[in-house]
């Protein structure tokens, strides 16, 4: 898995997937929340969401599908009543989040690191670490299937 670090105007997006964390209060308010988003997106998916049983819930995921748009997919990460204000609670929403992107088989994703109130240094340290360590399995001594 390859992680590349950088900051860039969310206007211009042109990605697989677009990563938000919210939570349930800030799911009902994400048109006055993510104001740097393209007007396009966050009226689609204000639509998707009035029209959907995303909640916010603790490390619930839901992808929205953007088929008319650089930013493909949309994918919404609960984090439950409350902001992320420790590490644990990012690594685990970020390794429920790796899960859903290797199910979409996205090659680039874009995090907006929305209502996490963690130091942005260390939230960026945990994300990478958490996305390459949930991406690595020790097959050294698995043997192959049909042979003994």
């Amino acid at each position: 898995m390859n992680i590349k670090i950088e900051k860039q105007d969310n206007k211009e997006l042109n990605t697989d997937v677009l990563v938000l964390f919210v939570t349930n209060k800030s799911i009902y308010d994400l048109k006055r929340k993510i104001t740097t988003l393209a007007p396009t997106i966050v009226s689609e998916l204000n639509s998707f969401i009035s029209f959907n049983d995303f909640k916010g819930d603790e490390y619930e995921i839901r992808t929205f599908y953007l088929p008319n748009h650089k930013t493909r997919r949309i994918l919404l990460a609960g984090t439950g009543t409350s902001v992320i204000s420790n590490v644990e609670k990012l690594r685990m929403t970020c390794y429920t989040i790796y899960q859903e992107l290797k199910k979409i088989k996205g090659k680039k994703a874009h995090f907006i690191l929305d209502n996490i109130n963690i130091n942005i240094d260390q939230s960026i340290n945990v994300i990478a670490e958490t996305l390459l360590l949930s991406d690595y399995s020790f097959t050294i001594y698995k043997k192959e299937k049909g042979k003994d």
